[in-house]
């Protein structure tokens, strides 16, 4: 089997916070984790991506504004936590609590076998003065959401297994650039190919980026 990283990349505008806005901690924690060449093929829970359902349930509500979103801290290990900060109209953050436990209840019904000690936390948090701008979270949280992740492909000469799959294991901000990183896996080296270049059109047409590295 062969690999290869891929990163995407998106670029942003700091704006300022309205005044006014609810500022909150959501994380996800608890999860498994795991290889993501020995254990993706086991349906465990992705906390970065978990934590992009969420949040784009909010976008989706309410006026969100996004400061920061991390996740992972190893290309080929599935993610056990992610958290992001983020901000809305005061008078919704009763409603966002409401939905993370309406959320957190779902989550549990589709993974309760594989992630029975997952966990969904929101905290308040320390005001801060810029977000990043919301056409910029738009296009992120729908180029997460949209983004593959888990196995692919199975072999078609050995039964049970997995001939092609990615992680998307790492998500960063930093100074106005959110990147997420991805770890292809193949077996066949034109599927491995075909993936990062799913990846690169999704991200494109996001207005992202993507950069390949590390083809082993």
């Amino acid at each position: 089997a062969g690999g290869i990283d891929s990163v995407a990349e998106f670029t942003y505008k700091e704006i300022e916070v309205p005044a006014g806005y609810f500022f909150f901690k959501v994380e996800v924690k608890g999860l498994k984790g795991g290889h993501s060449g020995g254990d993706i093929h086991l349906g465990r829970g992705n906390a970065n991506k978990i934590l992009n359902r969420f949040l784009t349930r909010i976008a989706n509500n309410h006026d969100l504004y996004l400061c920061e979103i991390n996740g992972g801290n190893l290309r080929n290990a599935i993610p056990r936590e992610a958290y992001a900060i983020c901000a809305v109209p005061e008078d919704a953050k009763h409603d966002v609590r409401t939905e993370l436990n309406i959320f957190a209840s779902e989550m549990e019904d589709e993974l309760s076998v594989v992630e029975p000690d997952l966990k969904l936390i929101l905290e308040s948090e320390t005001p801060r003065q810029t977000a990043i701008d919301q056409d910029t979270t738009d296009r992120l949280l729908k180029a997460l959401y949209a983004a593959p992740h888990g196995v692919y492909a199975m072999s078609q000469d050995i039964p049970g297994l997995v001939q092609t799959s990615l992680n998307l294991g790492i998500l960063t901000t930093s100074e106005q650039c959110v990147q997420a990183s991805f770890c292809v896996r193949s077996s066949v080296a034109t599927q491995k190919e075909m993936l990062v270049a799913r990846l690169r059109c999704l991200m494109v047409q996001l207005g992202g980026s993507v950069d390949v590295s590390g083809d082993y």
